[in-house]
């Protein structure tokens, strides 16, 4: 394990925003933002890591073990960003994801931060504590929104299946508990009895938001990192190993806590074993073959995935589970990999984990907590089998990794010894580097706020100040082309229901909305086809409707079962008066959503125009069996009912 080596100020500053990221990120969430959760842990990883390397490199302490491992994927990965379909995006990340270039940059960082301060034995203690901690009060909060009780204040908690807790993620909550469970149970060695006490406790909450999160593959992973670390606990008990401590829970307590625990489990467990989605994620993975057959050795570039999944998305699918969101991953790791970076960074990435994972074999020893912090890391791995790597969650696992390479490497360490000058350079391009992605994350949070303010003054029928706040927030964050997106799609809004605003006469917006369009497509690429299908609807709104068939031709080329699409391209066949492929559009948009009443509503109001009244009747009888509460096709039966009257 570490050893307590002589801590000097730079290296304890390094320290703490190590133990700092896996205790305070997941925790952080910012209610103002449009991305509550994803922005705050962005900018809070993007700091800690920053100040992070800066403190070690100001103390000549900095490392970065296995760099020639790390060199050849971070190279396909760069060569993939390259000659991808949306290089920009790859960069910077699709929105609300954000795994693009800089992400995986980052998370290289904080291995290496990791690696850098794991030899100090009272940092490795103060992280895996923080980190105990920090699970706690997420699992806890993922019981209390079980239960209806949304305490971080983000969200509707009424009918919540799923707890998200600190997250905004199911899956990452789930994925978070599942890395600190392991590392949770052999505290319950600790030679403080007090902190075994809390770790029992902590345990128990941990146990129970895991449950309530109903991540299946976070289940999984869990049990597969306990069944490496339990069987070690009770081999060092029976042989009276000095990690061997009395327990100092009464034994009372622990049947009371464990009977709470299987109630928890009961009363939580039930629902989500009888969800449906595990055969939707087989169905998902079906579809990335496509994707993987047209750039299958170099992929098609880091967070791509809502650009070339769709096309492998057919009718089956589309019918069956709907995309409306477009899917933009494939909800596993080995998957995402091969689709954006090829079998050559998908090898080369798995040649880095090997390599790792063969240090940390070799140097284990019989010490229980490095085996718990390897334990954790094989339980990340296995939960990404069935969920995504993300930006606001690899950097915990990478730290991990780095402060279990930095406790096993022990005296075996190199890069400790620099000159000043070296030191001064060294320092001097961290803090740079770093305060650069320290200053986009903060940017990105101001323009995510702005988002959340223009939605709010949207939704309030201030149109033009919901415009121009989008603006400021476009100016702000460029390469969130989503901001710009939803720009366009309130123009389209305000022009379908002839909204006025006072800022600009019809023809202006929609030509500021083209721009926007142009601009988003030059971070995310032509190709997108959710751009693509905003750009039809806005010309169809225009009443530019041979323009936008064109667009929804070259969408349903590549993407031919979106229903969005159809439904799309029936309005602009409507507008130039060729009803019967209006007809067929709307038909085959029904056909695709059976749960979407629009594509119905339209055929009725078709069928009224030529006269067809009972068929119009029943097409909006069959609307308000989907959804009961649509009032277009309410107020839509109530006319006709009023006109046969």
């Amino acid at each position: 394990m570490a050893r307590d080596a002589s801590p000097d100020r730079w290296s304890t500053i390094a320290g703490w925003c190590a133990a700092g990221i896996v205790t305070a990120v997941p925790l952080l969430v910012l209610p103002p933002a449009f991305a509550p959760f994803r922005v705050a842990k962005l900018l809070g990883v993007a700091v800690l890591v920053a100040v992070g390397l800066t403190a070690c490199a100001a103390a000549g302490r900095l490392i970065w073990p296995r760099w020639r491992w790390f060199l050849p994927w971070l190279a396909a990965i760069g060569v993939s960003t390259l000659v991808g379909v949306a290089p920009w995006m790859s960069v910077f990340g699709a929105p609300n994801r954000g795994a693009g270039l800089i992400a995986a940059s980052v998370g290289v960082a904080a291995f290496a931060l990791g690696a850098s301060v794991g030899d100090r034995g009272d940092i490795v203690r103060l992280a895996v504590r923080g980190l105990v901690i920090a699970g706690a009060i997420v699992g806890l909060l993922a019981v209390a929104e079980r239960f209806g009780l949304e305490i971080v204040d983000v969200g509707e908690p009424t009918g919540v299946e799923r707890a998200r807790s600190t997250w905004g993620s199911a899956t990452f909550a789930g994925t978070h508990l599942a890395m600190v469970a392991p590392i949770a149970v052999v505290q319950l060695r600790s030679a403080d009895p007090r902190w075994r006490r809390f770790a029992l406790v902590a345990l128990v909450m941990i146990g129970a938001g895991l449950v309530a999160t109903g991540t299946r593959g976070a289940w999984l992973a869990t049990v597969v990192a306990l069944a490496l670390i339990v069987p070690v606990l009770r081999r060092t008990r029976s042989s009276g190993s000095a990690d061997r401590r009395p327990s100092t829970v009464p034994a009372t307590a622990r049947w009371v806590l464990g009977g709470l625990a299987a109630v928890l489990v009961l009363l939580l467990v039930v629902p989500q074993l009888t969800r449906s989605t595990a055969l939707g994620r087989i169905d998902l993975w079906a579809t990335t073959t496509s994707a993987l057959s047209d750039a299958p050795l170099l992929g098609s570039g880091l967070d791509s995935q809502r650009i070339v999944l769709p096309q492998g998305i057919d009718a089956a699918f589309e019918r069956e589970h709907g995309s409306d969101a477009l899917h933009d991953r494939a909800h596993s790791l080995p998957l995402d990999l091969l689709v954006t970076t090829g079998i050559v960074g998908t090898a080369a990435f798995a040649a880095l984990v090997g390599r790792l994972a063969l240090d940390f074999r070799r140097r284990r020893g019989t010490e229980l907590m490095p085996l718990a912090m390897g334990a954790s890391l094989v339980a990340y791995l296995v939960a990404l089998l069935f969920a995504f790597a993300d930006p606001v969650i690899d950097p915990l696992a990478w730290l991990i990794a780095g402060l279990l390479w930095g406790a096993l490497a022990g005296d075996d360490r190199s890069g400790r010894s620099i000159s000043t000058t070296q030191t001064v350079a060294l320092t001097s391009a961290i803090a740079i580097a770093g305060f650069a992605v320290i200053a986009v994350s903060l940017t990105e949070t101001v323009a995510d706020i702005r988002t959340r303010q223009a939605l709010d003054a949207a939704d309030d029928g201030d149109l033009a100040r919901a415009l121009d706040q989008l603006e400021s927030a476009a100016s702000l964050a460029p390469a969130r082309f989503d901001i710009r997106q939803a720009s366009v799609r309130l123009t389209t809004r305000a022009v379908q229901s002839g909204e006025e605003v006072a800022t600009a006469p019809t023809s202006g917006l929609i030509d500021q909305a083209l721009e926007q369009l142009e601009a988003a497509e030059q971070i995310a690429g032509t190709r997108d086809p959710d751009l693509a299908m905003d750009r039809a609807e806005l010309l169809t709104a225009a009443g530019r409707a041979t323009d936008a068939l064109a667009v929804y031709d070259l969408v349903l080329t590549a993407y031919p079962s979106s229903s969005r699409a159809h439904l799309g391209l029936g309005l602009a066949a409507a507008q130039l008066g060729n009803l019967e492929g209006a007809e067929r559009a709307w038909r085959t948009a029904a056909d695709l959503a059976p749960n979407d009443p629009r594509a119905l509503i339209n055929l009725a109001a078709l069928a009224e125009d030529r006269d067809n009244i009972e068929q119009a009747i029943e097409l909006l009888d069959d609307a308000l069996q989907i959804d009961p509460s649509n009032a277009t096709a309410r107020r839509a039966l109530e006319q006709l009912a009023a006109d046969a009257s």
